[in-house]
């Protein structure tokens, strides 16, 4: 295991050093996490497309303790474009408190969007992080708000380092595991646009 972690490392530099510029540290040397979008399972670095990510995957479970706590969420370092980071990371969801791999226990800071990416505006990096709690949070807000709904707009999910905001709570947090993948603008992000924006 080791070995493959060592392998996959210089391969991905690039794109590690990219995530712990936004705030992502810790995962380097983690386990992938296994998604499964569609009866297509991803693990690092999957090319896709947003019409075939545009449904909440499920999640390989193994790595989940009935007895621990979980965060899980998913990040765009590339907000607005991979040439002008100013909004990365870009929050696509949030929960916390997430007893063993009952994703339903959760506390959810931000509603899960699907990717949107602009359209002209290049490859974007989406990363899943999951987060071991050492115990339970009361509370987490961003930019003053509990709870991010899918139509909240833009700007309350811009800029999100996920460090800075780990560093404020009471309770410490051990990366687990992580994903990503890669996709660019198709007509689906339309339809993302509009559910962002159903409430402006």
């Amino acid at each position: 295991k080791m070995a493959e972690t060592q392998a996959k490392k210089p391969k991905y530099e690039d794109k590690y050093s990219l995530f712990e510029m936004f705030g992502v540290l810790g995962f380097r040397d983690t386990p992938s996490l296994k998604l499964t979008y569609n009866g297509t399972t991803f693990e690092l670095d999957q090319l896709t497309t947003p019409t075939e990510v545009k449904s909440m995957p499920s999640f390989d479970m193994t790595l989940f303790q009935s007895d621990k706590l979980y965060t899980l969420a998913l990040v765009d370092p590339d907000a607005p474009s991979p040439n002008d980071r100013k909004f990365g990371c870009w929050l696509h969801f949030w929960q916390y408190n997430i007893q063993g791999s009952d994703l339903s226990t959760g506390t959810t800071l931000a509603d899960f969007v699907p990717s949107g990416p602009g359209e002209g505006s290049g490859l974007h990096t989406y990363v899943w992080l999951l987060y071991q709690q050492s115990g339970l949070i009361e509370e987490i807000s961003f930019k003053g708000q509990k709870h991010i709904p899918v139509g909240a707009g833009f700007p309350p999910r811009r800029s999100m380092r996920p460090a800075e905001v780990l560093q404020q709570l009471p309770c410490g947090f051990t990366p687990l595991a992580h994903a990503f993948y890669q996709c660019e603008y198709d007509a689906h992000c339309e339809i993302v646009k509009k559910m962002v924006l159903a409430q402006g």
